[in-house]
């Protein structure tokens, strides 16, 4: 009957069981397949077992039932428990279906339940030994590495186990562990479960201070200290390990003894060397010229004295290359003496050389130097550095050519002055004075008929250009002289003064248009006459030598320091060879046919010194778009 309960009630019985093991054993973590496990197989044999006279042997559901419990970490009430929680479901089914079980089924459901817990206890007990064993060989295994590990490394190692006074305040420590580097460094024999005190009663109190500090707070520790007795060096590592009431500190040492000594060495070398280096920085830093030492074959500065960095416009050189800081001489040629010197370890010399130095800010310069590229040998006799030195002889070289250049010039100014003499003289003005006031006087005679009145025109107009002739003659004269053309300076706007003295300059050219712009503010203290003869000479140019269909261009800029004078015109370009001479007297910048227009070619000249004694300066740009005239004048 009872067997048949089961059957009838089995997928119910399990389910029950699963509900109450999850409840009760708190498994509710485990999946419903894990819990049931081989409980279907233990109710299939009990049922055999209940339809047998005889008892029948068990099979090893309880067993295997024993060892999955414990792989799933359930201790040994918990196995018990389960098979008390399964006896119990299948009264309460007895009890539900109002079934008595007779005799022969109490007595094989009491013997079975006993059996299998007794075989799923054993099975589960057995395991845990085996697995225990098991740990204990591993752990003993563990421990065996751990001991061949600490003994096998070259840092010595100890733990150390703290004690304290009332007060927190350590005053011992007892060795818990060592390895043989650390008995071997430390001259301590056998020092397992001695205090320190017992083993060196003299020990540095900072030590216990140290590790104190350690074990109380947690913080680990690295310092250095010296061991006097040894005469030896170690770096120490503290730090505490395990629960904070065990009060354990690892500590390892390591010898540093010969990094130490290398060290100071190392540092003893380098204040040598810093010494040698400052004796020679302060040697070329007092060189009586300009001075530098490259070393590397990509020639770097390690050394520049002030001069030098004076000569380069004070650029930054040091630790940089000469190609990187002074570029321009490498296409100069003098990387490649450099290389050569380096390679042949022979010096090189140089002497009153031409160099092109190009600064950060500013244009182009050329200086002449004195100088010695000298290479410095090592001890095998290959070259460490080239040693620089230079002299700027650029004024010498400057004045001396200067002189030569003064002495030429001289000798055409004798020359040419005895002709200007004789050409420029009060015989000359006097009879062009006459001239000039006759034809005037005849010029208001009414009764001239129109031929001869065309005639004292011409005699006019040649008497006025024989005068302009004259008094650029004396204006050229006044400057070769070496006086200079003397100016009178007063305040002027040079904006509202510029309109006249073009319309002035145009009388000539009635046909031609001239353009005026002015920017800014255009006044300043100049001599006024002498500006007016600037403009009408650049603007009467302009006219005459510029693309006669188109505008000549008259520019003024006043928004800077200086006020600019620009006159433009279009036209065939002057060449650059004519550029380089046109403001030199006797010179033109074009040929023209018409004999009316020519003259001696002082124009250029005479502006040239007018705006240089107004302190000023004046510049030619001409290409194909257009030709223009620069005039800078300080206000």
């Amino acid at each position: 009957m009872l067997a048949n309960l089961i059957e009838t009630q089995f997928a119910d019985l399990v389910t029950r069981w699963v509900e109450r093991v999850q409840r009760r054993l708190a498994a509710e973590h485990l999946e419903r397949s894990e819990l049931e496990d081989h409980v279907p197989s233990l109710l299939r044999e009990l049922m055999v077992h209940l339809r047998r006279e005889e008892s029948a042997e068990q099979s090893s559901a309880a067993r295997t039932h024993g060892e999955q419990r414990y792989r799933l970490g359930f201790d040994l009430s918990s196995v018990v428990a389960e098979y008390g929680l399964l006896r119990g479901v299948i009264f309460e089914v007895l009890e539900r279906g109002r079934a008595t079980p007779s005799l022969h089924e109490a007595r094989v459901l009491g013997d079975f339940f006993s059996t299998a817990v007794a075989e799923s206890v054993t099975e589960h007990a057995r395991r845990q030994l085996e697995c225990e064993v098991a740990a204990k060989a591993a752990l003993q295994e563990s421990e065996q590495r751990y001991r061949a590990l600490l003994d096998g490394v070259d840092d010595g190692y100890c733990l150390l186990q703290l004690s304290f006074d009332a007060n927190d305040r350590p005053i011992d420590y007892r060795f818990v562990e060592t390895n043989s580097a650390f008995e071997h460094q430390s001259g301590l024999q056998h020092p397992l479960g001695k205090t320190a005190r017992e083993l060196v009663p003299d020990l540095d109190p900072s030590w216990f201070e140290r590790y104190g500090e350690v074990a109380l707070t947690g913080t680990a520790v690295r310092f250095e200290s010296y061991v006097p007795a040894m005469a030896r060096w170690f770096d120490v590592f503290a730090t505490r390990v395990g629960e904070p009431h065990q009060r354990l500190v690892a500590v390892i040492f390591r010898d540093i003894t010969a990094n130490v000594r290398a060290e100071e060495q190392r540092a003893k070398a380098t204040a040598e060397a810093k010494e040698s280096e400052a004796q020679l920085q302060r040697m070329i830093a007092q060189a009586p010229a300009a001075a530098c030492l490259l070393v590397g074959p990509e020639h770097r500065f390690r050394i520049a004295n002030p001069l030098y960095q004076t000569l380069v416009s004070g650029r930054a050189v040091v630790g940089k290359t000469v190609a990187e800081c002074v570029p321009e001489i490498a296409d100069q040629g003098f990387v490649g003496l450099l290389d050569t010197v380096r390679k042949s370890g022979a010096p090189f010399i140089g002497r009153e050389t031409a160099v092109m130095l190009q600064p950060e800010h500013g244009a182009p310069y050329e200086v002449r130097l004195n100088f010695v590229y000298q290479p410095i040998l090592d001890a095998r006799g290959e070259v460490e550095s080239i040693f620089v030195l230079a002299v700027d002889v650029t004024d010498l070289v400057r004045a001396r050519e200067r002189a030569e250049q003064l002495e030429r010039v001289a000798a055409e100014r004798a020359a040419f002055e005895q002709q200007l003499i004789g050409i420029v003289s009060h015989d000359l003005r006097n009879p062009l004075g006459t001239i000039g006031l006759a034809a005037q006087t005849m010029l208001r005679n009414e009764a001239l008929d129109d031929r001869s009145l065309k005639q004292v025109v011409r005699v006019r107009g040649a008497y006025e250009r024989a005068l302009r002739l004259v008094e650029d003659l004396l204006d050229f004269t006044q400057a070769r002289l070496g006086g200079g053309i003397q100016i009178e300076r007063r305040p002027m706007d040079l904006a509202r003064a510029l309109p006249g003295w073009v319309d002035e300059a145009c009388a000539a050219h009635p046909e031609r248009e001239v353009r005026v712009e002015v920017e800014g503010d255009a006044t300043g203290s100049w001599d006024e006459d002498r500006i007016a003869q600037v403009v009408s000479n650049l603007v009467s140019n302009a006219l005459k030598y510029g693309d006669t269909l188109s505008p000549v261009q008259v520019r003024v800029n006043g928004k800077g320091a200086d006020v600019l004078l620009e006159v433009s015109n279009h036209g065939p370009p002057i060449s650059a060879e004519m550029q380089e001479r046109l403001f030199e007297p006797m010179q033109r910048g074009a040929v023209r046919p018409d004999v009316a227009t020519r003259s001696v070619g002082l124009g250029l000249f005479i502006v040239k010194h007018l705006i240089e004694a107004h302190g000023g300066s004046v510049s030619l740009r001409s290409d194909a778009e257009a030709t223009t005239f620069t005039v800078r004048l300080p206000r």
